[in-house]
């Protein structure tokens, strides 16, 4: 076999192994992965932390000489911000919320039950209120930042940190293989809605102060005046510092309830041509400044990030620090035969629910390719059998696999007299479906040609390259026997991932020679649509005949009016859809005369949302007029008739568990933020889905023909029941009942 070369273009993957002693917070002991809330010994650990930060707080504060000031240590004081936790605490003390009896008069006396002097010196029994109620709202943020953390994790990162949330989610990025590990950006929705929704789930009194506060905008004077009071991690502060901290907070006046991130700084001019010789103009102008975060020190990231591990076992009790050091250096045994049965791995489910959601993006990336034509075309193909695992990137794998499925297996023609079915929305489960089915693959793949080592560490070293194994399968193919004696390596990874054809696309993938691939990555690879001569080069690559058409296996009537039914109901669904969506497009282009207009490509998933009429969400793909740049990602919620572009989906947050998935992705927005996770998990798809009947290919698919049979008799058993139920009811003879043959699971209905 010829010596396959990587693509020139476009960016490689990392090599591989990667760094496997990450993680070891979240799972570091094969016997403890707490499934429920936070363990008794982790919140242990972080309240002796948080107590000694609410005394070296207390230790700067002029309490001396302010005994008279009154202190509510179940609103003020929180250690919950961005900045360093001691600096939390300091500038919430004295951050009370601007109403007017607070601020009504010069200091907020009489209001709480106890004075800051009697706080500060009753202890850490006085601190509690306020320790309990930061952790919680610290979890909160990790856990709604990120989704997929539970408690006892988030608990081990803040623990990890050392109660620094900034530097928590640092750790959560880089133990999850992001590329760029980052501290949260307090101009990102993402940031402040985490926020809100932690805050009110602590049960805070003030809510949206507390979280307007921690995102808090300032202008350039009032940083200035706030830099030298609080930068400084050793400074005693004054009863004049007390007073600057407080009137610059006053001045900010009443938390603005729907406050975007500030526009760009100074006086900023756009124009744009509207057409037909009309022109329109905006102006922005905003006061210099920045955000409270940028009192914060910048923290050299790749230095932390080196040490991290070491720095993780020192902020443990000694006792545990020998036990986490071995675990640092060695993988976690989750499935290995030593490992208790039934034990769930916290860190692999992160890992696999990160995977999913890297995936789903490979995914809606390969639709934001194609024209509204192809995706017609292609949609079936992609759902049924356009896997991301193979030679290339996951996004050509995805588009190549699909087309050469179309190509080798057409769909059949339509029943006779019948119209021709229009295949351009997809439901959510069977995009899921699709996706943990190509995990599967990938798994598969890794072992069988890169390393065959644990569960474990193979999902640590697929986030590592971010899924795309192409340089590492490349070499393997390589390394081959040119007379082809060696084993397929596809072979396993189609089987595991239960494709359709699953000995057809291995001995397609294994085919592509070096020129092809070369050829392929170069069609699909470019950031805009495919051309229509791509297309068709595409389809040249691949070559060959299609397969001769299998006869159909026979169903009763009943069965193929239940066929008939269900794709009669998806098409009437399918226009309802699409015309809500051309009318909220129009909708969007006269409120948005600056942006392009937009056309609907494709639909890539709609959910179902309560038990109204219309109540629908949906995702959609549309390519901007005139444009051959990649289709937008849209989002709608036909209930409420809005819609609006959206970013694709961030890898950092992301859920994809058992009982519950991410499976649309929604805007930046308050009201869809809390929502976004709903309910059945990535084992639901294995069941029969509606997707199922509308593709459904009677001549190959033999499993669904039994589900379409099995359906047609329950139905006609049901009917049968209610009839025998009247005659039965009209019968004096109970022996009449051994006459009829009536299935044992009659019973159930």
């Amino acid at each position: 076999m010829a010596q396959p070369t990587p693509p020139a273009d476009g960016p490689q993957p990392p090599s591989l192994p990667c760094d496997l002693g990450r993680g070891f917070m979240s799972c570091f002991a094969c016997a403890e992965h707490p499934e429920g809330p936070i363990s008794a010994e982790t919140m242990s650990l972080l309240t002796e932390l948080f107590s000694d930060l609410y005394k070296e707080a207390f230790s700067r504060l002029p309490i001396e000489d302010m005994p008279d000031l009154h202190f509510d240590p179940h609103m003020s004081g929180m250690c919950v911000g961005l900045i360093h936790p001691v600096t939390n605490i300091i500038l919430n003390t004295f951050s009370f919320p601007p109403d007017d009896d607070y601020f009504g008069g010069s200091f907020p006396f009489g209001r709480s039950r106890s004075t800051l002097h009697e706080i500060s010196r009753g202890g850490r029994e006085q601190w509690y209120p306020m320790v309990y109620m930061s952790i919680r709202i610290l979890i909160e943020f990790m856990r709604t930042y990120f989704r997929l953390l539970n408690e006892e994790q988030a608990g081990r990162y803040l623990l990890w940190a050392r109660g620094d949330l900034a530097l928590a989610v640092l750790f959560v990025e880089h133990e999850l293989y992001l590329e760029r590990p980052a501290i949260p950006d307090p101009r990102s929705p993402r940031t402040r809605f985490s926020f809100q929704l932690a805050v009110a789930a602590a049960s805070h009194p003030t809510p949206d102060y507390l979280a307007w506060l921690s995102t808090l905008w300032l202008p350039r004077q009032q940083l200035e005046t706030l830099a030298p009071i609080l930068i400084p991690r050793n400074r005693k502060l004054t009863v004049d510092d007390v007073w600057t901290i407080s009137s610059v907070l006053r001045s900010q006046g009443r938390p603005p309830p729907r406050t975007p991130f500030p526009p760009p700084q100074g006086p900023v001019h756009h124009s744009i041509d509207l057409g037909d010789g009309r022109i329109g103009y905006t102006t922005v102008v905003q006061l210099y400044g920045d955000y409270i975060t940028s009192l914060r020190r910048n923290p050299d990231i790749q230095s932390m990030l080196s040490h991290y591990r070491e720095d993780a076992i020192d902020a443990l009790p000694r006792a545990r620090r020998s036990q986490l050091a071995a675990a640092a250096r060695k993988p976690c045994e989750v499935d290995s035969p030593n490992c208790p049965k039934g034990t769930t791995c916290l860190y692999i489910r992160s890992l696999k629910m990160s995977l999913q959601g890297t995936i789903h993006g490979f995914y809606l990336k390969a639709l934001a390719k194609l024209s509204s034509r192809q995706a017609c075309r292609l949609m079936r193909a992609i759902i049924v059998a356009g896997h991301c695992y193979g030679p290339m990137d996951p996004v050509s794998n995805i588009i190549v696999t699909a087309i050469w499925y179309d190509m080798k297996f057409p769909p059949p023609p339509p029943p006779s007299g019948g119209p021709s079915l229009e295949h351009d929305m997809l439901d959510t489960l069977s995009v899921l479906r699709t996706e943990c089915r190509s995990l599967v693959g990938l798994v598969a793949l890794f072992c069988d040609t890169i390393s065959d080592q644990s569960f474990h560490l193979t999902l640590k070293s697929l986030c590592h390259a971010k899924c795309d194994l192409s340089t590492e399968v490349q070499r393997h193919l390589q390394s081959m026997q040119p007379d082809g004696s060696s084993p397929n390596p596809f072979s396993a990874a189609t089987a595991a991932a239960q494709h359709p054809q699953s000995s057809a696309l291995a001995e397609f993938l294994v085919s592509l020679s070096p020129m092809k691939l070369r050829r392929l990555h170069s069609l699909t690879s470019p950031d805009s649509t495919l051309s229509d001569d791509s297309f068709r080069q595409i389809f040249d690559i691949i070559g060959g005949p299609a397969s001769s058409m299998p006869e159909v296996f026979p169903l009763c009537d009943n069965a193929l009016s239940i066929l008939s039914k269900k794709r009669s109901d998806h098409a009437d669904l399918r226009r309802f859809i699409r015309k809500q969506i051309t009318h909220l497009l129009q909708k969007y282009a006269y409120h948005h005369p600056m942006e392009p207009k937009y056309e609907l490509v494709c639909i890539c998933g709609v959910e179902v949302i309560g038990h109204r009429q219309s109540s629908y969400h949906v995702n959609f793909m549309a390519a901007a007029a005139g444009s051959r740049s990649e289709n937008t990602l849209f989002f709608a919620d036909l209930s409420v008739s809005f819609c609006c572009p959206v970013p694709q989906p961030c890898t950092g947050r992301c859920y994809y568990g058992e009982v519950s998935a991410t499976k649309i992705v929604y805007p930046d927005m308050i009201r869809y933020f809390s929502c976004d996770v709903t309910s059945g998990g990535t084992g639901q798809p294995e069941t029969p889905l509606e997707t199922d009947y509308i593709f459904a290919d009677l001549g190959r698919d033999l499993k669904l023909v039994k589900a379409l049979q099995r359906s047609a008799d329950e139905q006609e058993a049901v009917r049968r029941g209610l009839y025998i139920r009247e005659e039965f009811l009209h019968c004096e003879d109970p022996e009449w009942w051994n006459d009829y043959d009536v299935p044992e699971w009659y019973d159930e209905y």
